[in-house]
């Protein structure tokens, strides 16, 4: 028996295929109470439950795909379209008794399904099918191949008493990766600033930052008031002061954490018979193996480190002929500042004056009429779907008159939201083999940008357009994704490809010709001025050496307590020993960065390096389309069936080559960072 569809390459068909229209009934996860959340997760649990009891109860000989691994992934999706809404609201609800729940009964539910799963019975019972019995698709093949490696990798093939052993090492892992995040988001801090001290700040800046009866401002850790601060006010005393508590974020409790959590991954790996961390969670990943990793990342520090070093004694010069005499050593709370000083006074670039040609609405628009264009869809902003806060958008993705997505944007901040900037999966694509229908997924963003004031609309700094851009690459692996199963959809491909789909779309926004079209005086209408964009073009490198550097030194670190035999005594001190070692900057004075490292604390352990790895992919898939044009609608549809629909339904290197006709390389890569191989 052959599953759903022909075995011809994989392409998107929502054009022609029945799709399941969503109704109100379909949202009404946004006004989920306590009780929702834990009934919902109880409704999880059972239907695994049933499923397991089901597939274990199958005799040897009638064994079918249909039978045997398709509920697998039924039940993964019917799971997901409850467990993700609970995951989002977690991050993003208005009411903090949701939020704990929601994160509370997310680690007693990852518990109970990981204690389910650990079935010898049902693992038994998967290998008991024999996959020459029937015709299968390659996608179907993959499945099982993953699905019974998941098994292996709980270690169901191991002794019963070292089952055990990692089943509770698991749900620490799960408990205390849950506790640093809460820290995290929960944590406040800041510095009151004196009338005085605002005076030199944009107005459109001060205006946002809240004021106390004394006429004293607030400036918090948030990014919108902290970024800004540290780049535009020349008090190095506040900045400093700013800049010391929003390094210890998270604070003395998410060191321990994240130190306990490092010794807990080194154990677990060891009872599966793994030599680090590292070992363990490359195995599943493109890159392999810890080798592959470490070979990258010291690759890209001897062909940064040269520039790097020129790049902080560029940087060191602008403080001393800053303040002669009375300049104390660089500090990290001068790196900000001074670059943008030095960007201001060498190509006479205002970045934050930037900010005025891009008002958030002009943005959105424009980048979803481009990238709508580009993949063949529309976007429609709907009010007809119930909203977790009046900021948020909710869009339609829109083929042939059929919606074939939701899209949830939620831009700004407010009290115990998310902090940074992030892509949620809401509801997961799916076709449904029974009903033969496509079931639409919904995605979800989270942001912080600065907030509308009064007349004043929300302005976007180039930076912030570039992660606007970013974020938006992985909605649309998420919201264009077509797979047969739930399992593959959109963003569940390997980890170090994951970020690929994101740094795509970025590139657009680091693109300068591209990005001036985005770019409108927010009163005036006027376009960014020539001479503006000239600077922004001869600025693209300017102390490019320093910042990737850093990025690289971050994922060397992730490295150093995931891909070692025992985890050093005290990560905090490795971390301040190794940026001075790597980047040549000193630490700040009782600097806990790794407090709020939070990509280390959830899911990017040992991963950190993928966000540089799947750039050099990304950029070089972008080297096509500079190629044949970057609005070019034929290799935004090769972009967008190779890539996008596919997810992990085929292993990501296959769909890499398929896009670009050829074994990807890192040479569009080098050149854009102007180094020379």
């Amino acid at each position: 028996m052959h599953f759903l569809y022909n075995h011809s390459p994989i392409r998107y068909t929502t054009r022609t295929m029945q799709i399941k229209k969503l109704t109100k009934k379909d949202f009404d996860w946004v006004d989920w109470s306590v009780t929702d959340i834990k009934n919902n997760t109880e409704k999880i649990i059972d239907a695994n439950k049933k499923t397991i009891e089901e597939i274990i109860a199958i005799p040897k000989k009638e064994r079918t795909f249909m039978n045997t691994f398709y509920p697998l992934d039924r039940v993964e999706a019917y799971g997901s379209n409850l467990g993700h809404p609970i995951h989002f609201l977690g991050n993003s609800s208005t009411k903090k008794a949701i939020r704990t729940i929601a994160k509370e009964t997310e680690v007693q539910l990852l518990n109970t399904l990981r204690k389910l799963y650990r079935n010898k019975e049902l693992y038994k019972a998967l290998k008991e099918y024999k996959v020459s019995s029937e015709k299968l698709s390659p996608e179907e093949m993959l499945f099982i191949k993953d699905t019974l490696k998941g098994f292996k990798k709980m270690g169901l093939d191991l002794p019963e008493a070292e089952q055990q052993k990692i089943v509770k090492l698991s749900e620490k892992i799960s408990k205390k990766s849950n506790a640093y995040e809460i820290n995290l988001n929960d944590y406040e801090d800041g510095i009151w600033i004196s009338k005085k001290d605002v005076a030199e700040l944009p107005s459109n800046y001060v205006k946002t930052l809240k004021k106390n009866k004394e006429g004293k401002y607030w400036v918090s850790l948030d990014y919108p008031d902290f970024g800004p601060f540290v780049k535009l006010s020349s008090n190095e005393t506040l900045r400093k002061k700013l800049t010391q508590k929003a390094q210890k974020q998270g604070g003395k409790k998410n060191i321990k954490l994240l130190q306990e959590l490092a010794e807990l991954r080194l154990e677990r790996a060891k009872v599966f018979g793994y030599k680090t961390h590292a070992e363990a969670v490359l195995e599943e990943r493109m890159a392999k193996n810890p080798e592959t990793v470490t070979k990258f990342l010291e690759n890209m520090e001897v062909a940064v480190t040269p520039q790097a070093r020129k790049d902080l004694q560029i940087i060191k010069s602008a403080k001393k002929r800053d303040l002669g005499k009375k300049a104390d050593a660089l500090g990290s709370w001068d790196m900000a500042y001074y670059i943008n000083k030095l960007v201001k006074e060498r190509y006479d670039l205002d970045t934050e004056k930037l900010r005025e040609y891009f008002p958030l609405t002009y943005v959105l628009q424009n980048m979803l009429h481009h990238f709508g264009s580009l993949f063949g869809v529309k976007f429609k902003i709907t009010e007809n779907i119930q909203k977790i806060h009046k900021d948020v958008y909710w869009l339609e993705v829109i083929e042939n008159k059929k919606t074939i997505a939701y899209v949830t944007l939620d831009f700004f901040p407010r009290p115990g939201k998310f902090t940074h900037m992030a892509m949620f999966n809401i509801k997961t694509a799916h076709f449904d083999y029974k009903s033969k229908t496509f079931h639409p997924p919904v995605v979800g963003m989270l942001g912080n940008f600065t907030k509308p004031n009064g007349k004043k609309p929300a302005l976007l700094s180039l930076g912030e357009v570039t992660t606007l851009f970013h974020e938006f690459g992985h909605l649309m692996h998420g919201a264009l994704s077509h797979t047969k199963l739930a399992s593959h959809a959109g963003t569940s491909v390997s980890w170090d490809f994951v970020e690929v789909p994101s740094q795509v779309l970025q590139q657009w926004a680091e693109d300068i010709d591209f990005i001036a079209t985005f770019g409108k005086h927010h009163e005036t209408g006027a376009s960014i001025p020539k001479e503006t964009l000239e600077s922004l073009k001869e600025s693209e490198q300017f102390l490019q050496g320093y910042f990737e550097a850093r990025q690289n030194f971050l994922a060397q670190y992730d490295m150093a307590i995931h891909n070692v035999t025992k985890v050093p005594k005290d990560i905090n001190v490795l971390f301040n020993k190794m940026i001075t070692q790597k980047t040549g900057m000193p630490v700040t004075d009782g600097a806990m960065y790794p407090a709020g490292f939070g990509h280390l604390a959830s899911s990017y352990d040992a991963g950190y390096y993928s966000y540089k790895w799947s750039e050099v992919y990304a950029i070089d898939i972008y080297s096509e389309f500079k190629k044949g044009g970057i609005t070019n609608k034929k290799i935004g549809k090769k972009y967008r069936e190779e890539i996008l629909a596919v997810g992990s339904s085929r292993e990501e290197m296959k769909s890499l080559k398929a896009f670009l006709g050829r074994n990807p390389n890192n040479k569009a890569f080098l050149k854009k960072i102007g180094i020379k191989k």
